[in-house]
Formats: C-alpha cells, structure tokens, sequence
C-alpha cells in the first residue's frame, strides 16, 4: 500500500517525465528485476525439521545486483514494535510494522509499501529474527521469486516442513498404558512465514485421541527426539499448558520410566539395635 496520496502524485509525475523523456520507470525497471531473476537454490538447511529452504542472504544477493545494476535504492524502515510471550519459559514472539520504499536514482521516482515481520526468540535476537524475514518475504513476494515452498498448500495457511510427517499404529486393544501416560501416534512438522511448530497426535491411557502443537520451549529439546519416541511406539508423559493466548500446547514430553521397586536390604548377620 502507498504511504500517502502527496507521494503517489509526485511519483506519477516523476513517471510521466522520465516516459516523456525516453527513459525507463522505476515501474519498467522493477520488472526487469523479476524478470532477471529466477529460482534461487536452497542452500539453507534447517537441521531441527531436516528440511532445506532459501536463505535471506541468498534472496538479497540476488536482489540486490538487479537494483544496483539499473539505480534503484531499497530502504527499509520499522514504526511499530510488538512483543508478546510465548509459554512460560522465556520465548517471546516480536512483531513489526516495516515500510520498504524503492528510490529511483534516475528518476527520482519513490515507490513505499507496508510490510510485516515477525520472530521468535528467548533472548534479544527477536527483533532482528523479525528484520530479516521480514525483509526475505518481501523480496520473495515483490519479486515472485519461485522457491517451491507454498504455505497455504494444506488450505489452512500452514506449511508441512518438508513432508517430514511421522505416523505409526494406534495402540491395539489389549495395549493398556499406565496412568496417566501416552503414546504418540503422529508427529507433523509446520511453519508459517518465520514461525515453526509441530502438531502432535498422541492417544492417552484412557484411549481418548488428542492432537496438541508442541510449544517453542519444548522444541528445543528436539524434533528428532519426539519423532524418536513417536517411531518407537515408546510410552510417553505429555505435560501441557495453556499459552498467552489461552491456546493448549505441549511443555514437554518425556519417556516414561517406571519407578522399580527396591528391594529390602540384606542382613549381614548382625542383629539389630534392640534385638535379643
């Protein structure tokens, strides 16, 4: 969306002269940008879902030699800040309001458009998390940069990380769990723009089935090792709790090990204190 009506004017006029004068618009000159680049490889690895992506210093690479070659000026700027708690452990997720105005050198022509980037983070990288995706989707969507990834592919506005879904059987009906364990019978990597999450699908000793998004804190523990114990069919305890939003997530989840009872101390001999 253009920033303000003054300015649309003036870049129109800017246009008008730059047309009348036989040289290129900053519109003609943004496409020939789209139209330089094509598919960026995926030289990015996320190691926590196993699955490649586009990285931002790839984007703006490539992004950034098309403006040069032709003076175009990017500049971006932030005038809103949000940050909102995830969970109870510290992570918190920062939201901004950004504009990205691209300055033509030649003809002075100024294009400005609203933007969103958002990043999760427990310490203070949250803000720059929030910088950069909000920079890379920008350039992605500006320029329709094709990388194969398509977060509305579901119909529900989420991105199965790589189709790294995990399912294993039900637990049979001679399977009794003990109480107030479970197991997992599902495990779907997801994210949305720079936000990642896993649904997990776990059947408790009742047998009542439940699918619960595992929270940031309790990721770091491991996608791998979740979908560890959801291929192992190993019996589980879920601790879940209710986040800023009043959403259900999953804390944590652990391998149940059962308490062993230990056995009474052997006598040496001696009689106890007491004894006849």
């Amino acid at each position: 969306m253009l920033t303000t009506t003054d300015e649309t004017l003036e870049s129109d006029l800017k246009a008008s002269v730059a047309k009348a004068q036989g040289g290129q618009t900053l519109v003609s000159k943004l496409a020939a940008v789209m139209a330089a680049i094509n598919r960026i490889a995926k030289r990015g690895h996320n190691s926590f879902h196993n699955y490649d992506y586009v990285t931002e210093a790839d984007i703006v690479e490539a992004v950034r030699r098309e403006l040069a070659l032709r003076n175009v000026m990017l500049f971006p700027a932030i005038y809103g800040e949000r940050r909102e708690a995830i969970g109870e452990k510290g992570s918190h997720l920062t939201t901004i309001d950004m504009v990205f105005a691209f300055c033509d050198g030649d003809s002075g022509e100024r294009m400005s458009f609203q933007w969103r980037g958002a990043g999760t983070d427990k310490d203070d990288k949250g803000l720059y998390k929030a910088i950069t995706g909000g920079e890379k989707y920008f350039l992605m969507k500006t320029f329709l940069i094709p990388t194969g990834d398509d977060p509305e592919r579901d119909g529900k506005g989420d991105d199965v990380a790589g189709d790294k879904t995990v399912r294993v059987s039900k637990p049979g009906p001679k399977e009794v769990l003990p109480k107030g364990t479970a197991r997992i019978i599902k495990v779907v990597p997801k994210s949305k723009g720079p936000i990642s999450w896993a649904d997990v699908t776990f059947v408790s000793d009742t047998g009542e089935e439940q699918t619960v998004p595992i929270s940031a804190d309790a990721r770091e523990s491991g996608l791998n090792a979740v979908t560890q114990l959801c291929q192992d069919k190993a019996i589980v305890e879920i601790t879940t709790e209710r986040n800023s939003k009043g959403n259900t997530v999953i804390s944590t989840i652990q391998r149940y090990r059962p308490e062993v009872e230990q056995p009474p101390a052997k006598s040496n001999g001696a009689a106890a204190p007491g004894a006849f």
